[in-house]
């Protein structure tokens, strides 16, 4: 099956005028075609490291702001603990009732 796909190949790239008997402007074109074919794979490997590149910055990049976002969410943690925001109410008025009277029992009664 590979020879089959070498024929064709070979066929309809007319490999054997490359090396053959066939004129100069024929030999040229091929050596032309080669030459673009090796431009374009040259390109796409460059393109691709650069990708690579860019990933791996932005996978850093990612790694530092999820560190940042769990600071952040840590610190707004402790912020809002009931404790920190009696004390940061506090000079505005407000304060915090919960502690200065006990619950009340509320009585149901059965019937």
């Amino acid at each position: 099956m590979a020879s089959k796909w070498s024929k064709s190949l070979a066929r309809y790239f007319q490999v054997g005028q490359w090396m053959g008997q066939s004129t100069p402007g024929q030999k040229m074109f091929n050596a032309f075609w080669v030459v673009c074919l090796l431009i374009l794979y040259v390109g796409w490997v460059l393109r691709g490291e650069s990708r690579i590149r860019q990933t791996d910055r932005l996978k850093r990049e990612i790694g530092e702001l999820n560190a940042e976002l769990t600071y952040e969410k840590s610190k707004l943690m402790q912020e809002s603990r009931q404790s920190k925001i009696v004390q940061k109410v506090a000079p505005m008025g407000l304060q915090d009732y919960r502690n200065q009277q006990p619950p009340v029992k509320v009585v149901v009664p059965t019937e």
